[in-house]
């Protein structure tokens, strides 16, 4: 497939007007992809913005800097607009971190998933649908570095290029299916869900370790430990797993090192450990100093994915009750071809059992389809599982 390579690179306000007003004179959607360093710095926000538009071209802007400049110029061009985005869950957050918001998307790798494509990555698709190949070095580069190279640059603009081409192919393969309206209605949910600054905070009760087993002292330390990293962490811009691995902060709750030299020697230490030995070690003395916070138990009796995972496994009722429905599920994927999780996730599905046994007895159809609602499902989602749940309910519990 022919198409045009060329790109241009920008990483000055002073590009930014001549750009957005170029963008603004192109035709149809707007394809937009990120690029970002999750893994390398404290958030998720995007380094590097490709869009391509129609008879503009494709822009490579990168933000860092600039931000309230880069919303200033690309917002009143970009928003209330139709965008092409491959795997918009990931993208969508950071882009309204930049005042970027669409009003309507199409998202690639999603509407591949519903056609019944087994491997949905850009790559795959780009190979399937326009016999190309895509470069993959740098899919796990720290795209906060600079400069960035040419070969980074190419490599991103072609994360939109071909955007236009595999849109109009999966329109018409899902049109043909009689999918694109259950497609449609996923789109306008993450537009919906996802289009939002908000950075997802994790809890220091999703550390694996964190059980009621440990002692009102050990919880109290992994808290303090816990805060103090994300502390570290946002001051020098540096992703948390990177400061100290959550898989760590239990350990080094326990062995309560109080001085350098037990600090060095706990098995596992990081450079953030060893560079900065007194930041931790004040922060261990502060938390044995202080009261221990009780209330912290309780945190461990709120319901969890993971304690709403066991109960459905523990009690019997329950999970007789979510085989059978994801039997159900599993024949109305196999029917539709598309995947199971694309009707019904495991963590639905257990959130769903998990209040509909706290809540009544009985799940008639005017109970069901609203708390199917409640917990995030589309229509389309609902028309097909209100009647499962309404047949799969449990005997009357007396």
């Amino acid at each position: 497939m022919e198409v045009n390579l060329s790109y241009t690179f920008v990483d000055h306000p002073s590009q930014f007007a001549e750009v957005a007003d170029r963008l603004a004179e192109g035709l149809g959607p707007f394809c937009i992809d990120t690029e970002r360093a999750g893994a390398y710095r404290y958030d998720d926000r995007a380094f590097l913005v490709q869009i391509y538009r129609k008879d503009a071209g494709t822009f490579l802007i990168a933000p860092e800097h600039y931000r309230d400049e880069f919303e200033q110029y690309f917002a009143p061009v970009c928003n209330d607009q139709e965008w092409v985005i491959h795997a918009a869950r990931e993208d969508l957050p950071c882009l309204a971190q930049l005042g970027l918001r669409p009003s309507t998307i199409f998202d690639t790798e999603l509407a591949a998933r519903f056609a019944g494509y087994p491997a949905t990555k850009l790559g795959v698709l780009v190979k399937e649908f326009c016999q190309v190949s895509l470069p993959k070095q740098h899919g796990d580069a720290d795209w906060s570095q600079t400069p960035l190279t040419d070969s980074m640059l190419e490599y991103a603009a072609q994360d939109v290029i071909y955007l236009p081409h595999l849109e109009q192919a999966l329109v018409h393969l899902l049109d043909m299916q009689g999918k694109l309206e259950y497609a449609n209605q996923e789109f306008a949910h993450l537009v919906a869900t996802r289009s939002n600054p908000g950075v997802k905070k994790h809890s220091w009760l999703d550390i694996p370790q964190v059980s009621d087993k440990l002692s009102d002292l050990e919880l109290t330390l992994t808290k303090w430990l816990w805060d103090a990293r994300d502390c570290f962490a946002y001051d020098q811009d540096i992703a948390p797993g990177l400061v100290l691995p959550n898989k760590m902060l239990v350990p080094l709750a326990q062995s309560r090192p109080t001085t350098v030299d037990e600090l060095l020697a706990f098995d596992g230490a990081t450079h953030a450990l060893t560079t900065y030995p007194y930041f931790w070690l004040e922060t261990i003395h502060d938390a044995l100093l202080s009261p221990f916070e009780t209330a912290l138990r309780e945190q461990l009796r709120l319901p969890t994915r993971k304690s709403i995972w066991e109960w459905t496994r523990h009690n019997k009722v329950a999970l007789r009750t979510r085989q059978n429905i994801n039997n159900r599920v599993a024949e109305i994927a196999e029917t539709l071809k598309i995947r199971k999780e694309l009707i019904l996730t495991n963590k639905v599905l257990e959130r769903t059992i998990w209040t509909a046994f706290h809540e009544r007895l009985d799940w008639p159809m005017e109970y069901t389809r609203p708390l199917l609602k409640q917990m995030g499902l589309r229509e389309w989602q609902i028309d097909f599982l209100a009647p499962i749940f309404v047949a799969e309910q449990p005997e009357p519990r007396r």
